[in-house]
């Protein structure tokens, strides 16, 4: 639990190593000072922390190699073209927000989004 937080430092009662609030990982704490009876946190990053996988299809990171001309081979990863979207779903009769790659953009286009749950669910 965080009493008040600065720019880097985090003054709290409570302290976890990561900070969560419904699922989402908001914090990952780098240092832990005590002081004066009260314990000083140091964050690395306040946003939360998403997967790179597309939410109807399921594709996400490959890895492999880049390969130089001489043959030499050092990993990589292969990053899928990940989008945000809203899309209206007229069999609820709302907007939903999605996390897709553009190819599935294209499926989504042509059979919906209800059909393309029920191919993900399979």
């Amino acid at each position: 639990m965080v009493v008040c937080a600065s720019n880097r430092t985090a003054k709290v009662g409570v302290f976890h190593r990561l900070r969560v609030i419904r699922g989402m990982i908001l914090a990952i704490v780098e240092n832990i000072r005590y002081f004066a009876g009260l314990v000083y946190v140091t964050v690395r990053k306040w946003s939360p922390i998403m997967a790179r996988r597309c939410e109807l299809t399921g594709v996400g990171v490959m890895y492999g190699n880049n390969v130089s001309h001489a043959n030499n081979k050092t990993r990589r990863r292969f990053l899928p073209n990940i989008q945000k979207k809203r899309v209206w779903v007229p069999e609820e009769g709302r907007w939903v927000t999605v996390k897709i790659t553009a190819s599935a953009l294209k499926t989504l286009d042509k059979v919906g989004y209800t059909a393309m749950k029920k191919r993900a669910a399979k």
